[in-house]
């Protein structure tokens, strides 16, 4: 088969009909790949037929080559090189620093990936500790360099949980402001409605009745007569 005229490209939604009935074909779950389906990358027949696919899913540095979906699975030994042209354009774009797979086809083993010793190992990214298997790496930057990669996204790390520390305690400190400052209102609003109750009662009570005067001018006639 001539794959000269095969096209390279990112899966959008007008491919997921195709993706989603290769999914069932080859025995993966629509249900766990269909939220992430723009990781897959696309080998696409002249006819516009899904002819291969793999996803690689990218988090802090690292991709994860996941899912491959082969149809015609015969055709594997002309697609697969397809399919890691395309890997490798979008890794570059996305300056990754290592590539992992639990693919186990032999394909992919010759392409330099190699089982991940302990301090690789530590570089894993929990996101894709997805399930249990075997793990294949390919670094795709000098040790040294990932090792100093590792050294500035270790600090990175530190650096913004300090950060995140620093803003709780903020956090914390503003909210008992916040309850101070609407304690002190609350007293402030009793204070004002008791004198407003005192003054209120007090004004109630009214003048004192004419009738509960002294008669000034009547004590004074009894004294003239008398």
């Amino acid at each position: 088969m001539d794959t000269s005229n095969f096209q390279l490209r990112r899966a959008t939604s007008d491919d997921l009909p195709a993706l989603v009935a290769v999914w069932r074909e080859v025995g993966l779950a629509p249900a766990d790949l269909e939220p992430s389906f723009t990781e897959f990358q696309l080998v696409v027949g002249p006819e516009g037929e899904l002819a291969a696919a793999i996803a690689l899913k990218i988090h802090q540095g690292n991709g994860l080559l996941h899912s491959e979906c082969l149809p015609d699975f015969s055709l594997a030994e002309r697609l697969r090189p397809l399919l890691w042209q395309r890997i490798l354009q979008v890794a570059t774009n996305h300056g990754l620093n290592r590539i992992w797979t639990q693919e186990s086809a032999p394909f992919w083993k010759q392409l330099e990936f190699v089982q991940p010793d302990g301090g690789q190992i530590a570089a894993l990214p929990d996101a894709f500790r997805i399930k249990a298997g075997a793990w294949q790496v390919l670094p795709l930057k000098s040790e040294e360099d990932l090792k100093r990669v590792d050294r500035e996204f270790e600090v990175f790390l530190q650096q913004g949980r300090a950060k995140a520390e620093e803003m709780k305690s903020q956090g914390r400190l503003l909210y008992w402001i916040a309850i101070l400052i609407a304690l002190s209102l609350f007293v402030f609003v009793l204070i004002g409605a008791f004198r407003t109750m005192s003054r209120n009662k007090t004004q109630g009570r009214g003048p004192v009745p004419a009738s509960q005067e002294p008669a000034v001018g009547a004590s004074a006639n009894r004294s003239s007569a008398a």
